[in-house]
C-alpha cells in the first residue's frame, strides 16, 4: 500500500479550543486519511492521536474511553506506519501491555476486548507463534474472542469468528496447552463468515489465506477473484484497501506457482 506524500495544510484537524485531550486524540484518529479533494493519507496524525490519548489514559474521567481508542491507535499505527520489524515489535507489545490493563478494569468493553486480542496476535506472530503459544499467549486470545462472542457474537461483521479462524489455523496444537486448535474448525468458521457477511474483504481475505496457507491454491486463488469484486468501507479505507492489494498479491504468487507446476 501505497501513502501519499504528506501536505500538512490539508490534515490538519479542525480541534476546537477547549478540547480536552480525548477529543482531540479521536478527531486526529479520524483524521489520519482525507477525501477532500482528493484521497491523502496523514499517518503523522495518528502519532498526535496517541499522544492525546496517552495523556486521556491518565485521567480518571476519560480512562476507558481513551483506553479503548489508543489499542486501535497503535494496531494501526503498528500495521500501517512502522516501517521497520523494530518499530512494529514495540508498538504491537505496547498495545499488548495496555490491553492486559484494561481489560481487567472494564471486562465488559467489548472494544477493548478486540482492541486487544489484534494487538497481542500480532504481537505473538512478531515474537514466534509456538513461543507465544507455550507462553499462554494463544489460549489468553481464545478466551478473550469467547468472551467477546458472547457480548456480540456480529460485531463488525463477525470479527470474532474471522480472529478465531486464524488462530484455530496457526496455533500449534500442544496437548494440555492448545488442544483445541484444529485446521477443519478454522475453515468451517471462516466459511461461516463469508456466508453471513458476503459484503465483508476482510472475512473473504481469511478465508483465502486459510486455502492458501493449505495449499490449496486453485480455491484460494477464488476466493481472492471474489473479494476483489468488493469496494473498501469509507469510514475502514485504507485496512479494507490493504486487504484487497493483499489479495492482489496473493493471485500474483498463485499464478507463478501454478505455472510452474505446470512446467514440472
Amino acid at each position: 500500500m501505497i501513502f501519499f506524500a504528506l501536505s500538512t495544510f490539508c490534515c490538519e484537524v479542525a480541534a476546537k479550543e477547549g478540547e480536552g485531550d480525548l477529543e482531540k486524540g479521536i478527531s486526529y484518529y479520524e483524521n489520519r486519511y482525507t477525501w477532500v479533494p482528493n484521497f491523502s493519507s496523514h499517518p503523522e496524525n495518528v502519532d498526535l492521536s496517541i499522544k492525546h490519548l496517552e495523556k486521556a489514559f491518565q485521567d480518571p474521567e476519560t480512562r476507558e474511553s481513551a483506553g479503548e481508542h489508543l489499542l486501535w491507535a497503535y494496531f494501526f499505527k503498528a500495521m500501517f506506519i512502522c516501517e521497520d520489524h523494530a518499530c512494529k515489535k514495540q508498538v504491537f507489545a505496547d498495545g499488548k501491555s495496555l490491553g492486559e490493563k484494561l481489560i481487567k478494569e472494564y471486562p465488559d468493553n467489548i472494544n477493548i476486548k478486540f482492541g486487544y486480542s489484534t494487538n497481542l496476535g500480532k504481537w505473538s506472530e512478531i515474537n514466534g507463534l509456538f513461543a507465544s503459544a507455550c507462553q499462554g499467549v494463544a489460549g489468553k486470545i481464545k478466551s478473550t474472542l469467547d468472551d467477546a462472542m458472547e457480548i456480540d457474537p456480529n460485531y463488525e461483521d463477525g470479527l470474532a469468528y474471522r480472529l478465531k479462524s486464524i488462530l484455530y489455523y496457526k496455533a500449534p496444537y500442544i496437548p494440555l496447552m492448545v488442544p483445541w486448535a484444529n485446521k477443519d474448525e478454522a475453515f468451517e468458521m471462516s466459511r461461516m463468515t463469508v456466508k453471513k457477511w458476503p459484503n465483508s474483504i476482510g472475512n473473504f481475505l481469511t478465508l483465502g489465506e486459510l486455502y492458501y496457507w493449505d495449499e490449496n491454491y486453485t480455491e484460494a486463488r477464488k476466493v481472492f477473484i471474489q473479494m476483489q469484486k468488493l469496494e473498501p468501507r469509507r469510514d475502514h479505507y485504507i485496512l479494507d484497501q490493504y486487504e484487497k492489494d493483499k489479495a492482489a498479491s496473493y493471485i500474483d504468487e498463485i499464478d507463478r506457482l501454478l505455472a510452474q507446476s505446470k512446467l514440472d
